[in-house]
């Protein structure tokens, strides 16, 4: 068959194609809507590990295998998330506060649970630097050979 003759053959069958082209669209649309909406990000990371210049070498806190870890906790941490919202705007956002509100079922206001959650931010600070106060007093029990106390080392919790 040549191009002359397909068309033709779409012409001829014009309201066919025009009837579909609108079912499958209407069905598009009305899927569309009503699937729920769902947001995916995706992000990539480049870590540029530098050369400490008094050192002379690769600084011993990037080579240490925690570091990458600690940073995508980081990167997870509800407060990164809250300092999105913020920077993007969402609480400004009514069908976003009216999300807010129906999955908390409208007992707290969004500037109330944010507050909130910087007070618990804060005392979670705190807590986290008394640990590390805490730890750091803790000592180590050294033993001989037969297994009897010899006198206290410093604890290393790596």
């Amino acid at each position: 068959m040549t191009p002359k003759q397909i068309l033709q053959v779409v012409w001829a069958r014009k309201w066919l194609v025009l009837v579909l082209l609108v079912a499958v669209s209407a069905a598009g649309i009305v899927t569309t809507m009503l699937l729920p909406r769902q947001y995916t990000a995706e992000a990539t990371m480049v870590v540029e590990m530098r050369i400490d210049p008094v050192l002379g070498a690769l600084a011993p806190s990037l080579a240490a295998p925690g570091y990458m870890a600690t940073q995508i906790e980081i990167i997870r941490s509800d407060r990164v998330a809250s300092r999105a919202v913020q920077m993007l705007g969402i609480e400004r956002s009514d069908t976003a506060v009216k999300q807010w509100q129906k999955a908390t079922e409208g007992k707290v206001p969004l500037e109330e649970s944010v507050a909130i959650y910087e007070r618990g931010e804060a005392l979670k600070r705190r807590c986290e630097e008394l640990l590390r106060q805490a730890e750091a007093r803790v000592e180590k029990i050294t033993l001989d050979a037969a297994g009897k106390p010899t006198g206290t080392g410093p604890l290393d919790v790596s």
